[in-house]
């Protein structure tokens, strides 16, 4: 078990059986960006990242809890009006016989 923490925050534990890790570079493959982009997250302080002697690696865990976090969601009015819209469509068809109700 590695723990790590810093002077304002909990120790962290990370269960090396089960944990699994990127390097920057293949990090930045996986997410399709590059690995500037992953030094800039790091340097920022907005992704977690272990340092062993000048060896940067990420734990998956860490890049989840990332993601999930920055998750953008599609805006739900504009959702619910296009599903309205679809029903609509659908109903009219149904009234012109342009598709056979299949009830």
């Amino acid at each position: 078990m590695l723990m790590f923490g810093f002077a304002n925050q909990p120790h962290y534990k990370i269960d090396l059986e089960t944990e699994a890790f990127f390097s920057i570079p293949k990090l930045a493959k996986f997410l399709n960006i590059s690995k500037a982009d992953i030094q800039k997250l790091i340097s920022l302080n907005e992704l977690p990242f272990f340092d062993l002697g000048g060896t940067v690696i990420i734990a998956k865990s860490d890049i989840e809890d990332y993601l999930n976090l920055h998750r953008a969601y599609q805006d739900q009015e504009k959702v619910i009006k296009s599903r309205v819209d679809n029903m609509v469509n659908l109903n009219e068809k149904l009234e012109k016989g342009d598709i056979e109700d299949f009830a």
